[in-house]
């Protein structure tokens, strides 16, 4: 059998209809297997191998589908629906580690999305390019493992594994080049208000996080950007006045434990703040841009009626805290 198999449309074989593996494991996928769709036949019967062997140990189930060296099109996932319930059932996807393969999740989430699915994840194949290559060189338990560990995350971790997440990373990458000028940084945003929206609240807050890190616009252009879309900005931004006040930058992040002690939906914020708080500042101003994480990161609790300054103290400490107080505006 190829790794790849693209042939051209024949009266018996159109592969823009067909997807390898969905007749032939639609018994184990109506009983409640997990589909993954990938590009080649060879990566789906690794799936299927790993999956059901770590069923039939108790582990959950996993069926490879395949595209046969075609993008993804609007018939193939009818035909997934057919047999699947996709407002019901996550699907993982696990294209190539390559440009073809990410632009092939960009479209399969758009797709799934539009068709209604649940949820849609990436699978962390480590430093392996396709999912044939982890069964080759590691053997079928860790493939499995890989795939349930994307299948059952949560809270931060299923955020960061959300094709919303790939998808949103792929087109900053896209807009990368220009990122370093206030135009650049708007245009990203316009271009990618539409998709950050479609996200759920959790990846919406992910998306956001990586928007304030890596454009660092001002929160309010941010904010009216994504809760009014593209036509919602104005044609121009100016970049935010230097702060003069010293601003610390070598935060610890939280102590690990403090985080899993909070309620489940407390849990994402406090990660994006630890997030924010850690990663390097921009060398243009940075106290704007660490005032621009930290409102980001606790919109959320502040909307439970937690104060930043209380937050900050939780975090910090009171010293620290202290350091960092002031008017960031």
């Amino acid at each position: 059998m190829p790794k790849y198999l693209n042939t051209s449309a024949t009266a018996a074989y159109t592969k823009g209809r067909v997807l390898y593996g969905l007749v032939e494991h639609a018994d184990a996928l109506a009983a409640g297997a997990t589909p993954v769709l990938v590009e080649g036949p060879v990566d789906a019967e690794a799936i299927t191998r790993a999956g059901l062997e770590a069923a039939r140990a108790g582990a959950p189930a996993f069926v490879g589908i395949a595209t046969c060296g075609t993008a993804l099109t609007a018939e193939h996932v009818a035909a997934l629906a057919d047999v699947v319930d996709l407002e019901d059932r996550t699907v993982l996807v696990a294209t190539d580690d390559d440009a073809a393969g990410k632009k092939a999740a960009a479209r399969a989430w758009r797709l799934l999305r539009d068709a209604g699915c649940a949820e849609t994840r990436t699978v962390d194949l480590a430093a392996h390019n396709d999912p044939a290559e982890v069964l080759q060189d590691d053997g079928p338990a860790e493939l499995a493992a890989a795939l349930e560990a994307s299948s059952t995350a949560t809270g931060l971790d299923a955020a960061t594994l959300s094709l919303h997440a790939q998808v949103i990373d792929s087109r900053l990458q896209e807009w990368e080049p220009v990122l370093d000028h206030i135009d650049g940084r708007l245009g990203a945003l316009r271009a990618l208000a539409a998709d950050v929206a479609a996200g759920t609240p959790d990846q919406q807050a992910y998306a956001t996080a990586q928007l304030v890190v890596r454009i660092d616009l001002d929160v309010e252009t941010i904010h009216r950007g994504l809760d009014g879309g593209p036509e919602a900005l104005p044609a121009e931004v100016e970049a935010a006045d230097p702060i003069e006040e010293p601003v610390v930058t070598d935060v610890e992040t939280p102590p690990a434990q403090l985080i899993d002690q909070q309620p489940a939906d407390e849990q994402l914020v406090d990660q994006l703040l630890a997030d924010a708080l850690q990663r390097p500042l921009p060398d243009e101003h940075p106290a704007a841009a660490l005032w621009t994480r930290l409102d980001v990161a606790t919109a959320e609790r502040r909307r439970t009626a937690a104060a930043v300054d209380q937050l900050l103290v939780d975090h910090l400490g009171p010293e620290r805290a202290a350091a960092l107080a002031g008017d960031p505006a």
